[in-house]
């Protein structure tokens, strides 16, 4: 009987050391997911502006900036895990011989919301 206390104890101890490394891995990874996701999106934004400055226009898609070297590849959304960003549009028509809408910024696909309380497409 004096064998089985310890050992039911250690069992105890160990499911809730499984338990809480489950939730903290879980956390970890969505902050991970989080991380490439502002990463993404800021390389994305810069590769516009750069584009844009270097062009005199915006680009029409984001294979315009890989086609044009500012991006290496269109990177995967760390949420939806597709190449589905959607781009911010600018079809005011600020300049004159602007006649086709540009890109002028990009969010996330995902309807997911952030440990911040801001859905991943508002980023």
């Amino acid at each position: 009987m004096k064998r089985r206390i310890p050992f039911v104890c250690l069992l105890v101890i160990l499911d809730l050391t499984l338990i809480c490394s489950f939730s903290y891995s879980r956390c970890s990874l969505r902050r991970m997911r989080e991380a490439t996701l502002k990463l993404d999106l800021f390389m994305i934004r810069l590769a516009v502006a750069n584009y844009t400055y270097v062009q005199d226009r915006g680009p029409r898609s984001i294979q315009d900036l890989v086609d044009a070297h500012y991006l290496i590849q269109i990177p995967v959304d760390p949420f939806t895990r597709k190449k589905d960003w959607m781009p911010d549009i600018n079809n005011a028509g600020f300049r004159a011989d602007q006649a086709i809408p540009e890109i002028t910024s990009v969010h996330s696909a995902s309807n997911g919301v952030g440990r911040n309380g801001i859905a991943y497409n508002m980023w």
